[in-house]
């Protein structure tokens, strides 16, 4: 993998965890209510808030924006905008 597009992936794995863990707490959960409630192991979502870990498909995402009531296209973009409309 060339090391701009690593970089990239690194950088929206961070945006996101740092924004998922926003909302999370926004929201007064604990990190094994939400993961659980996702349907998630507690240490897989740690590692998606602290940017160490890719979601694996669609319905991890659908399942994490339903437990914190965030609409799809809000995370999306909060991934994509920081990278793409510098």
């Amino acid at each position: 993998m060339k090391k701009v597009v690593k970089e990239e992936i690194d950088c929206i794995r961070k945006i996101f965890g740092k924004f998922i863990k926003g909302e999370r707490l926004k929201k007064e959960m604990t990190q094994t209510e939400a993961a659980r409630k996702a349907e998630i192991d507690q240490t897989q979502w740690s590692k998606i808030e602290n940017g160490k870990r890719i979601l694996y498909g669609p319905k991890e995402l659908l399942n994490i924006a339903k437990v914190l009531d965030i609409p799809l296209i809000k995370i999306l973009k909060k991934a994509s905008g920081k990278i793409y409309n510098k």
